[in-house]
């Protein structure tokens, strides 16, 4: 027996193979229980009730099939990141050197680009006073169009980030929820209406501090059941054990919602992190969410067909 929580039990076991199962259902493939003595226990057995050939493919078969991957940034601009006019801070553009956000956006960006056909980047802010007024916002456009947030690539996306400090002032709290509900929107739309060659990667780039964890957590449940992953990026020396709690797979909204598939990748952003090991990181789980996606939404059999 398996339980989510509790140690499983082992109530028996048997022994087939491949070729009895491909057999069929019935009573060719029921089979009684041994314990660990080898005896058969009277009343518990095992019978198959189904059996399908599904086709081992690839994140790169549905890639090269038509599926479109769509790359959504989110900065963090909170005050916990430091004046972005002082060198400590996170922020702070240097003349000749790129400052952690910056080399977080283009190494993240350029391996996600591979799969980003058109090259265009959804690129949010959060956690800043913005103009005209300066009142909080939890999500705006970094580029500065009230009607688009796309920019061309990782040019346009650092000079958008760039453009944007001079214009917001980091304020606080953090709070993910915002920009990660405008691409469930996303992800809800396509999926009311059966458009399933769509998938959205979300990367949250953020010096590790979550203020309001319930609403973050609620938000990454109800992405779990659409076709959306995302990435969180920790930049700086700040404890980042709150996103960290983001990756359990036991994860329930306060509603009781369980999640239905781990979407999150988190990488520690740091000095020492080599382009080789960041890559490995992403290129493992992003596929690896995206098949767990198609399986359950059954893509992958009627990929097949």
């Amino acid at each position: 027996l398996f339980f989510l929580i509790f140690r499983d039990l082992l109530i028996g076991n048997a022994v087939t193979t491949l070729d009895q199962l491909f057999r069929g259902v019935g009573a060719l493939n029921s089979y009684k229980l041994s314990q660990s003595d080898r005896r058969k226990k009277d009343h518990s057995s095992v019978e198959l009730i189904d059996l399908q050939r599904i086709p081992s493919l690839s994140f790169i078969d549905f890639i090269t099939a038509g599926t479109q991957i769509h790359f959504s940034v989110a900065v963090d601009f909170t005050a916990s990141n430091g004046n972005p006019l002082h060198p400590s801070s996170l922020h702070y553009i240097h003349p000749h050197k790129y400052n952690p956000y910056m080399k977080a956006l283009c190494a993240i960006s350029n391996v996600i680009g591979k799969y980003n056909k058109q090259d265009r980047i959804a690129a949010f802010g959060f956690g800043a006073q913005t103009p005209p007024k300066y009142e909080l916002s939890h999500f705006f456009y970094m580029n500065g169009d009230s009607k688009d947030a796309h920019v061309d690539g990782v040019d346009g996306l650092l000079s958008a980030y760039r453009s944007c400090l001079l214009t917001v002032r980091p304020y606080a709290p953090t709070d993910y929820s915002e920009v990660i509900y405008h691409v469930y929107k996303f992800g809800a739309a396509v999926q009311r209406q059966r458009a399933s060659n769509y998938y959205f990667i979300l990367l949250i780039v953020t010096d590790g501090y979550v203020t309001d964890q319930k609403k973050t957590i609620d938000a990454v449940v109800k992405c779990s059941y659409l076709p959306i992953s995302i990435i969180m990026v920790g930049v700086g020396k700040r404890d980042y054990l709150s996103m960290q709690q983001l990756l359990s797979p036991l994860l329930k909204s306060s509603d009781g919602l369980p999640l239905k598939r781990e979407i999150i990748t988190f990488v520690p952003f740091t000095e020492d992190l080599s382009d080789k090991d960041l890559v490995a990181k992403l290129l493992l789980n992003i596929p690896r969410q995206f098949l767990s996606w198609a399986s359950l939404s059954e893509k992958i059999v009627a990929f097949s067909e």
